[in-house]
């Protein structure tokens, strides 16, 4: 679909602001003799880096754009980009349950809004916990945006977030689509507590 399209069209975009003109070439060549996925895992490695890693990143570059962009870390272009959409908004006071699938090498964007003050905590739960990492950003109500990753079950912990502030906890489901794996999509959870 043309929103696919867009994605990978900015994904290159990142990835040639983080490392430079060379990485496209470079996972060009990769496909010479590699499948799709393969061929970006190495050259992304060659950077000391990995498609699991970079997906996860993307999604936080996502964030900062239109409204939020950040064009000095981010994309240099992120101001005209559309603000990221979430796929679920909630809000919450001291404890907050999310959940949902994704499909292969997607993102689920659940955006959170906290209506109190104080530290949270976010432990995820995956449906095959290896095959998951995850983003979180915090937009604050007033000030610059912090944003973490985490992989698996690994929990979270979010100091002094502000009531009103946006919190975007964003699991991608890194497992490449293979012949025998197909499609399906897998769960995730995730549980938020103030205090």
């Amino acid at each position: 679909t043309g929103t696919h399209m867009y994605g990978l069209s900015i994904f290159n975009r990142m990835l040639e602001r983080k490392y430079g003109r060379n990485i496209i070439r470079l996972i060009w060549e990769e496909f010479r003799d590699h499948e799709t996925y393969q061929a970006i895992d190495n050259a992304l490695v060659a950077y000391g880096s990995n498609l699991s890693n970079e997906l996860a990143d993307f999604s936080i570059w996502n964030i900062f754009t239109g409204t939020r962009a950040d064009t000095v870390n981010f994309y240099k272009a992120g101001s005209f980009y559309p603000d990221a959409k979430a796929d679920k908004t909630s809000e919450f006071t001291n404890t907050l349950t999310i959940s949902g699938n994704s499909q292969p090498l997607a993102t689920n964007y659940q955006k959170i809004v906290p209506t109190a003050s104080g530290d949270f905590v976010v432990r995820p739960t995956f449906e095959e916990s290896f095959d998951w990492i995850y983003s979180i950003v915090i937009v604050p109500f007033e000030g610059a945006g912090e944003y973490t990753m985490g992989g698996g079950n690994s929990l979270k912990s979010l100091k002094n977030v502000r009531s009103l502030s946006e919190i975007w906890v964003m699991p991608t489901l890194s497992k490449w689509p293979q012949s025998d794996y197909g499609e399906k999509s897998k769960s995730f959870q995730f549980f938020v507590d103030r205090g």
